[in-house]
């Protein structure tokens, strides 16, 4: 083929795409609307599945969990295991090279962290803090951008700041020597910044701002404690030699477990075993419990992704990428009708068929070209909002990798052959005689492709609208269940890390608690160990019979004092609630026999057939500790509707973490925030007042469900687009064809509703079909989606009806300008015309 032919070919291709303006720009929007989807979803999806890959040798990098199997019952698997767990496999494996360990500081609302001797008072909490061994530098890829790694964490008074972490503190001063105050969960301390780290991905599932040495924590832990395996509470990951035999270390590993521990949790009826996960598989992992440091929290360090979200927007991109592919294919056929008499010339001019085929091809190639640098302009331009919306750090550079760009090159490549496969054989293939006639429309009305390519574009787009509607529904049911919590007009206020003089936490707290009782609008106060939608994380082992180890039970505890059922609105149900100055002991003192409150699932849990068989009842602790139950108040959920209602176990404990205060309905809001921050300012001066409201921390549990659901929405929305570009095309196509049909009947006295209803039908039905064949795919992709949920509503049928109705009205204003055009078409025009 030489240049002059070449040239030629693109030459004629540019002056049809120019001169079929309208039907050339409704292409490139759906083809760039198609592309934009897909790029941005691949970049997430790729950037997902690269999870924790960054690290050297992620391959050889596993996390440990612990198998937990009680009364042989529903196995659970805990991310944190024993203290002395790494260090006994290093000496007793020799697979194990080396091995790390991570624990977040108790405060699961975050440390405070300040400047030491700075005259300004500048405090930064909400501080994602870890302590770690110093192999955690060799073990995992966290780059110093400052300091030494081999020294870096082996002084217990030393701390690690990620860059950004420095630049709130220190700005573009040096940090390494400078000293700043800490409030550990065992108190502040003075701690010397001896490294800088890169900030960790947001693709890693280890999240921190600080790094802390462990000797920290375990130079304050009993060394029986230490040297014992009775200290759970701590995430170990070992890096294993490359030619490791997991099978084999695995059933070493639980050899040595069961050596120093088992025979202990044997005689409380709980079977152990160790699991080896994959590094590049935790990030995924939701099933694993992981403890003090898992989801529920603002401020966990340990982040995970959705295995389920990732393949759903997966299909989703390729829908939406395939609908915009079958669009231009419709659209492409649409315009075979004006385009049959230049076939005709060209085949009575010598043209061949492979001729016809490159210049269709030509065609389509520069529409695609078109479309893909439309589309990464604009994907460009959402960059940041993407990046804002979905967490991530995309940028021009992150589109540089081999895998995106093979996705990339596969979807152009995809997307040139499916859109111009179709319309080139059906025009290269007409007779000259035929295309001169302009008879492409009676051979092509012959087959049922036009019919098939809108049902099949509409199948998944009516899919993903019911998909929308059963999440949207499903948010708002969490968000409106009844968790057995009244959180409207609650403020919770964190307490002081930095107390003034030598006052004491109890004085602390009885202080705070006198001034609030000045505030008229407030009605109550309360403090407990935890917020709500934070979880409950203490885990504790308990039997209602002492001499029948096969009745222990695991229970969820925190400690709250006597004015927590009334500021929550808990409903107590049997015996009674704490009161002010109760003894938090029954009976004899020496015996520490503590008052404690069951929820209604506890009360289950134990075997207890009625709330009155629990009242009185002592429980005993695997450690041996009695528990003498109070009462019994309904089911609450602390958590998220993803998970079940927990047993849970209240004991009284007057000082806690949190100060949850409910205010006055109809208050002024403004004004009372005010009058506790004077207060709180008034009492500690040296530290700084920090709220939230009880409903705002309970939905931020929520926060990834409100971003699917509004991710999924913007998503149906552009299938449903597109897809109407591709009814429109359609519709184009009936209305010529049937131009003749429709004047014949307006000469004979049809109205134009007629007219508009008898070409609507047809399209009616088309949408109709798509409504009975995407509604089962529908449902059984939703039910899937729904297993995610402890609690969940039920698809009902009025969702279907729902979506088709909403299809059915967008495909009737798609195809209306078409059909009213050519009903109000002069119909002597019509019959006049060839």
């Amino acid at each position: 083929m030489n240049p002059v032919m070449i040239r030629n070919y693109f030459k004629i291709a540019y002056r049809t795409l120019v001169h079929n303006k309208v039907y050339s720009f409704i292409n490139l929007v759906g083809l760039t609307f198609g592309l934009v989807t897909s790029m941005l979803i691949f970049q997430y999806v790729i950037f997902e599945n690269s999870a924790d890959r960054f690290h050297k040798n992620s391959d050889q990098i596993y996390r440990l969990a612990l198998k937990q199997t009680v009364n042989n019952g529903t196995p659970e698997v805990f991310s944190q295991i024993f203290l002395g767990a790494g260090e006994a496999f290093k000496k007793e494996v020799p697979a194990v090279e080396s091995f790390t360990r991570i624990r977040a500081d108790f405060f699961q609302e975050g440390p405070t962290i300040t400047r030491a001797n700075n005259t300004e008072k500048m405090a930064i909490k909400d501080i994602r803090s870890i302590m770690t061994d110093p192999s955690f530098l060799t073990v995992f890829t966290f780059p110093l951008i400052r300091g030494d790694a081999s020294t870096a964490l082996q002084n217990p008074s030393s701390i690690l700041l990620t860059a950004s972490m420095a630049q709130r503190l220190f700005g573009d001063t040096d940090p390494i020597g400078k000293i700043i105050d800490y409030s550990l969960s065992k108190g502040p301390q003075n701690l010397i910044v001896t490294g800088v780290l890169q900030d960790p991905p947001t693709n890693s599932h280890i999240q921190f701002d600080v790094v802390l040495p462990l000797q920290n924590f375990i130079g304050s832990t009993p060394a029986s404690d230490r040297q014992a395996w009775n200290f759970r509470g701590f995430t170990t990951y070992v890096k294993l030699r490359s030619d490791a035999d997991t099978e084999q270390l695995v059933a070493l590993m639980n050899r040595v477990v069961d050596r120093s521990i088992g025979e202990l949790y044997k005689r409380i009826n709980v079977t152990l075993s160790l699991q080896l996960q994959p590094m590049h598989s935790v990030y995924f992992d939701r099933k694993t419990d992981l403890g003090i440091t898992g989801d529920g929290s603002a401020l966990v360090t340990t982040r995970t992704g959705n295995q389920r979200m990732v393949y759903f927007f997966t299909i989703i991109a390729s829908i939406i990428f395939l609908i915009a592919l079958m669009n231009y294919v419709n659209l492409s056929t649409v315009r075979s009708l004006d385009r049959s008499k230049e076939v005709g010339v060209r085949k009575v001019l010598g043209a061949l068929k492979i001729n016809l085929k490159i210049q269709f091809f030509l065609e389509t190639m520069l529409m695609n070209v078109a479309a893909l640098v439309c589309a990464v302009i604009i994907t460009l331009l959402l960059m940041s909002s993407f990046n804002s919306f979905v967490q991530t750090n995309f940028t021009l550079t992150s589109w540089f990798n081999v895998p995106f760009l093979c996705l990339l090159a596969a979807v152009f490549t995809v997307g040139v052959f499916l859109s111009g496969l179709y319309p080139a054989f059906i025009l290269s293939s007409v007779s000259p005689i035929t295309a001169l006639k302009g008879k492409v429309g009676s051979l092509t009305s012959r087959s049922f492709v036009w019919r098939l390519l809108v049902v099949l574009q509409y199948t998944p787009a009516i899919a993903l609208v019911v998909c929308t509607i059963v999440v949207y529904n499903q948010l708002d049911f969490m968000q409106k269940k009844d968790i057995g919590l009244q959180l409207d007009d609650l403020v919770t206020i964190r307490s002081p890390r930095f107390l003034p003089g030598n006052m004491s936490s109890d004085q602390a707290e009885a202080a705070f608690r006198h001034e609030l009782r000045k505030i008229s609008s407030i009605e109550g106060a309360s403090y407990a160990g935890n917020q709500a939608g934070r979880g409950l994380n203490f885990l504790a082992a308990f039997s209602p019979d002492s001499a029948d180890e096969s009745t222990i039970k695991w229970i969820k505890c925190s400690g709250v004092d006597q004015d927590f059922a009334n500021v929550f609105g808990l409903k107590v149900l049997a015996g009674f609630f704490f009161t002010e100055g109760m003894e938090s002991t029954y009976g004899n003192p020496n015996d520490f026999v503590r008052k404690v409150v069951l929820n209604e699932t506890a009360v289950r849990s134990l075997g207890f057939r009625a709330h009155k068989d629990a009242i009185g009842r002592v429980l005993t602790a695997k450690d041996g500790l009695r528990y003498y139950v109070l009462g019994i108040v309904k089911d609450f959920n602390w958590a998220s509707a993803h998970k079940a209602t927990d047993p849970v176990m209240l004991w009284y404990t007057p000082n806690n973490r949190f100060m949850t205060v409910r205010i006055s309905s109809g208050a002024d809001m403004k004004q009372t925030l005010a009058q506790l921050k004077s207060s709180y300012d008034k009492l500690f001066p040296t530290d700084v007042f920090h709220y939230e409201f009880a409903t705002d921390v309970y939905n931020r549990q929520y926060g990834e469900d409100e971003k699917f659901t509004q991710l999924f929405g913007f998503f149906t929305c552009m299938a449903i687009l597109i897809a109407s570009l591709g009814l429109f095309g359609l519709s184009a196509f009936t209305a010529a064809r049937r131009s003749k049909e429709v004047a014949v009947r307006r000469v004979l006295g049809a109205s134009v509703g007629t007219i508009f209803s008898l070409l609507a039908e047809d399209f009616l039905k088309l949408v109709l079909l798509a409504v009975v064949i995407g509604s089962p795919l529908a449902w059984y992709a939703m039910n899937q989606w729904l297993q995610d949920f402890a609690y969940h509503i039920s698809i009902q049928w009025w969702v279907f009806v729902l979506a088709g109705i909403l299809t059915a009205l967008i495909a009737l204003l798609t195809v209306s300008f078409q059909i009213i055009k050519a009903a109000l078409l002069n119909p002597v025009k019509s019959l006049r015309s060839e």
